[in-house]
């Protein structure tokens, strides 16, 4: 069997884990606790507050817009798309 054969018998999350490290690493992150969840957004919450107000600034724009934008595109898309699919 080549290396392709054997790459389609595969499920797509083991066709993405290339080394028996990356397969380490997925098992060790399925097994954290709840304290280290913790403490790892507790350093992320900390890292975002040392930000400049400029950074954080522009990082609220680009949220206010991108969520803006969604809810336009949902709107126009209901306006548009029929109510009912057509049952020819």
């Amino acid at each position: 069997m080549n290396e392709k054969e054997a790459k389609d018998d595969l499920t797509p999350e083991e066709v993405t884990i290339s080394t028996r490290a990356e397969k380490k690493q997925i098992e060790e992150r399925l097994a954290i606790g709840p304290h280290i969840v913790y403490e790892t957004v507790r350093r992320e919450g900390e890292e975002e507050l040392q930000r400049t107000a400029s950074s954080l600034a522009w990082s609220a724009l680009a949220a206010v817009l991108s969520m803006g934008f969604s809810f336009i595109a949902e709107g126009l898309l209901m306006a548009h798309l029929p109510d009912q699919p057509c049952g020819h």
